[in-house]
């Protein structure tokens, strides 16, 4: 059976996977309160405060597809 470390590193692998999915899946997850601020939490950390927004803004993907 994989562990967390081994599916995340499945995950990397995929790529991008969307906003509204990740929110989704993290939804699923015991612990966790607000989804959707974590996904973003997420989302600023990988592309950095200014890039998220201003593509939040514009609403256009940062990832791919």
């Amino acid at each position: 059976m994989a562990g967390p470390r081994e599916n995340m590193a499945r995950r990397h692998a995929r790529g991008y996977i969307g906003f509204q999915k990740l929110e989704g899946e993290l939804g699923q997850r015991p612990g966790v309160k607000n989804p959707k601020a974590l996904t973003a939490w997420i989302g600023r950390r990988k592309h950095g405060k200014r890039a998220f927004q201003s593509a939040a803004a514009r609403g256009v993907k940062l990832g791919g597809r």
